[in-house]
């Protein structure tokens, strides 16, 4: 069979698929990583983190940050996710509240790493975690401990 003779809306069809799938292959879903396990990710990889999960981001590159984000699966009512990043450089603990669509820009402070606590207080654990995940980017490879 000759690509010539295939019509358009196929040809079009195909290149979509393709394309989604490409787009889907940079999401990385922690669970798939085993606890007390690491993964370096390219950049243009997307991490999802359950707010019942705890991770660890660390630096690969200065300067380095990460864009943190809540996503909600759930459709009306939505809740904020408070995360807590612990960062052995400084000496506090930073807290943002992030609610869903919003986004947090962390840049890391040395080659180093920090860990990342997210979590709902009104929420019971299943329901957050079925509904509830924290969206991690890096502008530089980056690696991730579970």
């Amino acid at each position: 069979m000759n690509i010539l003779s295939l019509k358009p809306v196929f040809i079009i069809s195909m290149l979509l698929v393709a394309s989604i799938a490409q787009a889907r292959s940079n999401e990385f879903d922690i669970k798939r990583l085993p606890k007390g396990k690491s993964v370096t990710l390219p950049h243009t990889a997307v991490t999802f983190v359950p707010v019942t999960d705890k991770v660890k981001l660390a630096s690969t590159d200065m300067p380095q940050m990460v864009k943190l984000s809540a996503i909600s699966k759930r459709k009306g009512k939505t809740q904020d996710i408070r995360v807590a990043i612990f960062d052995s450089q400084s000496d506090r603990v930073k807290y943002v509240l992030l609610k869903p669509g919003a986004s947090y820009l962390y840049n890391f402070k040395d080659l180093g790493s920090i860990s990342v606590v997210p979590e709902i207080a009104k929420l019971s654990v299943n329901d957050a975690s079925a509904h509830y995940q924290l969206k991690v980017e890096s502008n530089k490879p980056l690696e991730v401990s579970r």
